[in-house]
Parts: C-alpha cells; sequence; structure tokens
C-alpha cells in the first residue's frame, strides 16, 4: 500500500508538472504575438478615464435627485457608468430576462467520446459584481481579478452558467465545469480587459451594456446601431490582443423598440458593446433539446436585433437564454434559480469558445486566435430562421460545440481546414479543394481581427452612419468551372434586411456555401480591395464539409513542377518530374463518388517518369492523388475509352 500511494504521489506531482508547463508555454505562444506593453498603457490611460467619467455622472446623478445604482421593475441591477460627449448620464444594467443542450456540449462527449470540463482553462466575467466565490458549485474557482467584493446575483448565475460544476445539482451544470473564473465587476471595465488580455485572458463574458429604462435621460435614437467609443475600446484591445475573444450579449430590448427606436419596426437595437466588430454578439432563443432543422430554433420575444448602421450581420451567434437554470448568491451556498436574458445566452458561447481553445491546446499545443474562434463558430453554427443564411436576428445561426470540436478534429488531416495566415499588400491566397463525392455541402469561413474605425477624437462617434467601419476589407471567394461563388451578406435595407450572396463590404467575417457541391476541385482565394493598413492582414480560414468528403492540400509547388499527362487518357497515364520528387511517391486514384479504386507506390527510385496503367478503368472523370515525401497535389484526370 506505501508503494500505490508513493506512486499516486508522483504520478500526481508529474500531471501537475505538465499542466503547469503546458500553461507557461500557451502563455508565452499568446504573450509573443500580444502588444503586452500597448495594452498596459491603454490599460492606465483608459482607468484614468474611466475614474474621471464616472466620478462625474455620480456628481451630476446626485445633483438631479437621480439614483446612482438600483434595481429595475424586472429585477435588473443598473448603476450610473458615465457622462458621454454629447451629456447624456448613461447607466448600465444587467441583461437578465438544457444551454449544455442547446449548445451541443453534452454531445462531445456522448457522442466524441471527449472529456472537455474547461481544465487549467480561464474565463474573464465583467457584471455588476462579483460571483459568490463559496456557491457549493463554484467553490476555489472563482478568483476577484479587480479586488470587487460585491457579490451579485446575476455575476452568480452567468459564472454558473459557464463553470457551474453541477455536483449537487446536476441541472445547474456549467459549459466548463472545471474552468477558472476572473471575476470583476463593470467598473472601469475596459481598462481592466486590456491588462488582463495582457496576462493570456483568451476569453471573456460580458452581460450588461447601456440601461434603456431610464426615462429620465432616455437613449437618443441615433446611438442605435452606431459605431461609438465603447466599440472602439472593445476594437482596440482585441485588436492589440489577437488571442482575445470579448463575447457580449445583445440586450433585450425588442418588446420596447416602440418607445427606443419605432421608425426602424423592432430593428437596430444594439448599443456600444454589442457593435463592435470583433466581439461575439450573442442573441437568445428557446431551449432546443435535440436540433435536427431551423424551424426547432424559436428566438426570444425579448433579444435585440441588429443589423448596424453599416448592416454588419450582429448579433453572431445564438444560444439558450430562456429559463436558464444556474447558481444563485443566497448566502446558504447552494442556492439556484431560473432566470431569462441575452445574459443567459452570453455565457453559454463563452463556455464553448473555452473548450474549443482546450481542444486546439491540446492539438496543437497553443490556443487559437480569436479570428480562428469566430471563424469556426460561424463555419460551424446550424441554421436558424425561416430563410437560408444569416440574418440580423440570430446571427449566423445557433452555436455547435460538438461540430466545432470535429472540425478541430478533422483538419488534423485533409478532410477539413484551419489556417491562421497573413496577406501582405497587393497579394492573394490561393487553396485548391477537391470534393471527391457528390451530395455534400461545401463551406468555407474567412475572419480577421479588424483594428478599430478610425477616430481622431477619443469622443467622437459615428451616428447613423452607413459608411463601413471597416479597415481592411477582405474578400473570399470559390471558384469551380468558371463560376464564382460569394460569401453572404445583409441586404443594406432596415425594412428588408434579409441575407443575400455578393460582394461583402461591411463584415470580417465573410461566408461562402455551396450547396450539394458537385465532385471535383474547388479554387479558394482570399484576396482584398484597396490599401491594407500596416500592409498587411492577419486572417484565419476554416473549410469543411458536411459529410467529411474534402481533400485539401498544397498543390502550388507541384503542380508548378510535375507533369501529368496525357490528359484525357486512355490506358496510361505518366506523371513527369524530377527523380527527387518521384522517388517512394504514393498515387490513389478516386472515382467520382469518392471511391479508392487504384493505389501504386513508386518501386523505381530512379527515373523522372513514372507511367501508371489505367487499363481496368472505365470511361469517366477520377481525382488523382500523388503523395511524396514533402508535398501532395490532387489533379482531375479524364478517361476515354
Amino acid at each position: 500500500m506505501k508503494i500505490k500511494l508513493q506512486y499516486a504521489f508522483f504520478a500526481f506531482a508529474a500531471l501537475t508538472f505538465t499542466a503547469q508547463a503546458q500553461n507557461m508555454q500557451v502563455k508565452a505562444a499568446i504573450s509573443k504575438n500580444t502588444q503586452v506593453d500597448f495594452l498596459k498603457s491603454f490599460a492606465a490611460a483608459d482607468e484614468t478615464y474611466a475614474i474621471e467619467s464616472q466620478s462625474k455622472a455620480q456628481e451630476f446623478a446626485l445633483a438631479k435627485g437621480l439614483p446612482l445604482s438600483g434595481f429595475d421593475k424586472d429585477g435588473n441591477y443598473f448603476a450610473v457608468y458615465e457622462i458621454d460627449k454629447k451629456g447624456n448620464l448613461i447607466y448600465y444594467s444587467t441583461k437578465n430576462a438544457g444551454s449544455r443542450k442547446t449548445a451541443r456540449v453534452d454531445n462531445i462527449k456522448t457522442e466524441l467520446g471527449l472529456d472537455l470540463n474547461g481544465e487549467d482553462m480561464t474565463v474573464g466575467v465583467w457584471d455588476g459584481g462579483v460571483g459568490l466565490s463559496t456557491h457549493v458549485e463554484l467553490d476555489g474557482r472563482i478568483i476577484f481579478k479587480d479586488k470587487s467584493t460585491a457579490v451579485n446575483r446575476h455575476a452568480t448565475h452567468v459564472i454558473g452558467t459557464v463553470a457551474s460544476a453541477g455536483t449537487n445539482n446536476a441541472a445547474s451544470k456549467g459549459m466548463a465545469p472545471k474552468a477558472t473564473i476572473w471575476s470583476n465587476d463593470w467598473n472601469k471595465d475596459t481598462s481592466e480587459m486590456a491588462a488582463q488580455a495582457a496576462e493570456g485572458l483568451l476569453v471573456s463574458n460580458h452581460s450588461y451594456g447601456v440601461d434603456t429604462t431610464n426615462e429620465n435621460f432616455p437613449i437618443p435614437v441615433d446611438y442605435f446601431g452606431s459605431y461609438d467609443f465603447t466599440a472602439y475600446r472593445f476594437d482596440m484591445i482585441a485588436f492589440n490582443a489577437p488571442f482575445y475573444q470579448p463575447v457580449v450579449a445583445a440586450g433585450n430590448d425588442r418588446q420596447s423598440f416602440l418607445r427606443l427606436n419605432p421608425s426602424k419596426k423592432g430593428n437596430d437595437l444594439l448599443l456600444g458593446s454589442s457593435l463592435a466588430k470583433n466581439s461575439i454578439i450573442v442573441a437568445a432563443v428557446f431551449d432546443v433539446p435535440n436540433y435536427t432543422s431551423s424551424n426547432q430554433v424559436a428566438m426570444s420575444p425579448f433579444s435585440s436585433f441588429g443589423p448596424t448602421d453599416d448592416f454588419r450581420i450582429k448579433p453572431d451567434i445564438s444560444a439558450k437564454g430562456v429559463q436558464v437554470f444556474s447558481t444563485n448568491n443566497n448566502v446558504d451556498n447552494k442556492s439556484y434559480e431560473t432566470l431569462n436574458g441575452t445574459s443567459m445566452a452570453a455565457p453559454a458561447v463563452s463556455g464553448v469558445l473555452i473548450l474549443w481553445q482546450q481542444y486546439a491546446i491540446q492539438k496543437n499545443e497553443n490556443p487559437y486566435r480569436s479570428a480562428t474562434l469566430r471563424a469556426l463558430m460561424v463555419q460551424t453554427a446550424d441554421e436558424t430562421g425561416a430563410d437560408p443564411g444569416p440574418d440580423h436576428k440570430f446571427g449566423w445561426g445557433l452555436i455547435n460545440a460538438k461540430r466545432g470540436i470535429e472540425v478541430i478534429s478533422e483538419s488534423k488531416s485533409d478532410l477539413a481546414l484551419i489556417n491562421e495566415l497573413t496577406l501582405t499588400q497587393g497579394a492573394t491566397y490561393e487553396k485548391d479543394i477537391t470534393v471527391t463525392k457528390s451530395g455534400t455541402n461545401l463551406t468555407a469561413t474567412l475572419a480577421w481581427t479588424d483594428s478599430p474605425r478610425n477616430i481622431n477624437d477619443q469622443f467622437a462617434e459615428y451616428l447613423d452612419d452607413p459608411t463601413p467601419a471597416l479597415d481592411n476589407d477582405l474578400d473570399l471567394r470559390i471558384y469551380k468551372d468558371g463560376t464564382e461563388y460569394f460569401p453572404w451578406k445583409l441586404n443594406k435595407d432596415f425594412n428588408l434586411p434579409f441575407a443575400l450572396k455578393g460582394d461583402n463590404d461591411v463584415d470580417n467575417i465573410e461566408k461562402v456555401e455551396i450547396p450539394n457541391a458537385e465532385p471535383g476541385i474547388y479554387k479558394l482565394v482570399v484576396s482584398h480591395k484597396d490599401q491594407l493598413s500596416r500592409d498587411k492582414q492577419d486572417f484565419s480560414l476554416v473549410v469543411s464539409s458536411t459529410q467529411g468528403t474534402l481533400s485539401i492540400e498544397d498543390n502550388v509547388k507541384l503542380e508548378n513542377e510535375l507533369k501529368i499527362w496525357p490528359n484525357p487518357a486512355n490506358d496510361r497515364i505518366t506523371i513527369e518530374g524530377s527523380v527527387e520528387q518521384l522517388k517512394g511517391a504514393t498515387v490513389v486514384l478516386y472515382d467520382i463518388a469518392g471511391k479508392a479504386i487504384l493505389q501504386v507506390n513508386n518501386a523505381d527510385t530512379f527515373s523522372s517518369n513514372w507511367t501508371i496503367p489505367l487499363n481496368n478503368l472505365s470511361s469517366g472523370v477520377y481525382f488523382l492523388k500523388f503523395k511524396n515525401a514533402g508535398a501532395q497535389m490532387t489533379k482531375k484526370i479524364l478517361v476515354n475509352k
């Protein structure tokens, strides 16, 4: 027994050391690619601005006999935040109004057999206060990062949706039940976000926003949909911390649209941080126990609709936000409650993202850039709404945690692609994608972290301005046999903001979908318009199919150096190249249905010509996959008998 105990201690120590080493490696990778000094400087300057602005706002409220904080008739907590440049007193308020099943988190275990629970991962939560750290479901995993001590009911519920252990009450189990939470109140939020992003924070949740219920200081109509100073600050932080992903609740104002923004007929209700280009904005839907089609996903009656004034697709994604059961801050440390709101939907998305990062670290030893998370989220989202494509209500669809994990796994072979690349001024990126079987849906998503819209005066805002907020405008296209496939975009009409396909000049996410793609070789191209700021733009690209029937390979080098002839062929083909290229190479020939019908290895290691007999093949279209020790390519072959 003593030997076994010693061994168990050694094993635990080894696992602990491995986890610590991995954390150090991940933090080093993040720090290397993050503008740490800028973020620290930004945090210090923004803290000074926040303190001064809030102090003026509090003095103004007291002079007018207005409350500094309180609860509205729906139970939402509100508090004075700032006075904006137009002299409006701005309050912030929380956004109250099966999450694991709706987000397909449970399926990661039941269908994929993976135990992903957020071990060694951290999610930042900013809210109206901090979470109850002594709650039985959260005990020991909440760190009060900004030293706030005001425990908040809303914050505790949000944190539970991310990270409740579910051991005392299984129904409360969060997305990442072993994750650590950095809990902060919303005072000086952007300053603290910058500082914590510099420390390596990957995901943060913001289930609050501008309070629209204060009738003494109604929100001006032209604020809705406008890129303001808050959106600017969120984008500035994300741009300088390329691994950091903020997640923001869309808001719960749709039932009040006649009071807030009556001319837009329920649209154009987003404010502040929910208008940032690089944040993920989350809409709230009803529970979806087992998704099979878009008509199962019902929009909540309160979730705020977009789009932005420049017709970007916002919100970005949907998750359960109705009747969400989670932790409560009662002093007995084991209470729970059910709440509604986009506040409850956002932490479900935050939890899914941190699970994807956990799996990415396991597979790649490093986390993904935030643009990759956004591309993966959009790529794998399930269809919602009455019409195909994205919209200004649900965003790109219903988040699908399981499918995201599958695509990460498929990307380790040639069945899917997840790439993080850089486009330089005047350059294009091209990739050949071979669809090997009919009936598959080919999908590609491009995303990039765009720099903030140029604001010369830090208090300047773009009110009701339809000019694109994009700094760098990248473009995604797919080509085959003379056909050009375009990405989705919104029709630029607030009365009819439906999805259509064409040149997208406003979104920093572009998605091309080709339903029922015919077998063959498709060329994917990423390019850009005009001058790139800083002469370059990092971007992320995700490509996959519904049936795993892709062959995604680096073709350019070999296509320029190998000759395959004749084509069309009859009874044989010849591959001509250098001796080194052909030495030990393998050829696999697939038929039009994607079935491998011929595989040969090159036994002649001294010739620059390799002849492959085709005697047993009938006439038709085939795909030849050539692979040597250093590269591979796929080429369509036509056989005529």
